[in-house]
């Protein structure tokens, strides 16, 4: 045995342990063919800075994409305890937590939509409607959620007895694509009709016996405009026969 194989067999093992950024990077050169290993070798701290700090990044927005699934879990649950409560106030009460801790959440865009709801069972229209408009303002046009601010409007406005900005809420609703078409025609119709835009109404049950010719609501609506269009022919006839005959 020469000399420089005993001074290689009695040199001290290394026992460093590499840490787990270091056996990737090992990983890493150990997988490249070796022209490109070597320079990747001479400049490893370099290599092993910028590793190191995507893995940093990696393990930061994992930390925080689970810190907002767990804030979204958290929100849902209490949104969920809140819709379980039969009693209004107490319901608006938990709502109104959920906003306040978790207003950024789904849950929270979604609990200022349901507050609406909640206030007007408990028969507070004032604040019915000032939730109904934030939640109007939250969600975008393109958004379902926003035409569910709009027909809770429609509905405050309705029971406030103000029918004109009752129909505009409606109207909007009507002839958005978000789903509630069907619906808002018929709580249009109704609204005209209450107050006395006979032509209104029979033009929204027109639109939805053409959107909906299968709906099991065609019957009433059938004797609805029967109705309206009496109403109707009545109202003319008696203004042709309040108008004086022309003098011959």
């Amino acid at each position: 045995m020469n000399d420089k194989e005993r001074n290689d067999n009695n040199a001290p093992e290394n026992n460093t342990e590499k840490t787990p950024v270091q056996e990737i990077v090992d990983e890493i050169l150990e997988g490249l063919p070796e022209w490109l290993r070597e320079p990747l070798a001479e400049n490893f701290r370099q290599i092993f800075a910028v590793i190191a700090c995507v893995l940093v990044a990696v393990a930061l927005w994992s930390g925080y994409t689970g810190y907002v699934e767990r804030g979204e879990n958290i929100a849902s649950a209490s949104l969920g305890t809140a819709l379980h409560t039969p009693d209004p106030e107490q319901r608006m009460e938990l709502l109104e937590k959920v906003v306040k801790e978790h207003g950024r959440s789904d849950a929270g865009e979604h609990a200022v939509l349901l507050l609406g709801a909640a206030a007007r069972d408990a028969g507070d229209l004032e604040q019915a409607s000032r939730y109904f408009d934030k939640a109007r303002s939250r969600f975008s046009k393109e958004s379902p959620l926003y035409y569910s601010s709009v027909m809770g409007l429609g509905y405050v406005k309705e029971e406030q007895g103000s029918p004109g900005e009752a129909k505009d809420f409606f109207k909007q609703a009507a002839d958005s694509d978000a789903g509630y078409e069907t619906v808002a025609l018929l709580d249009l119709a109704r609204v005209c009709a209450a107050s006395g835009d006979t032509s209104g109404a029979l033009e929204a049950y027109e639109k939805f016996m053409a959107a909906a010719p299968i709906s099991s609501q065609l019957d009433f609506v059938r004797f609805e405009i029967m109705q309206l269009s009496a109403k109707s022919g009545d109202k003319d006839k008696a203004m042709q026969d309040r108008q004086p005959e022309s003098s011959s």
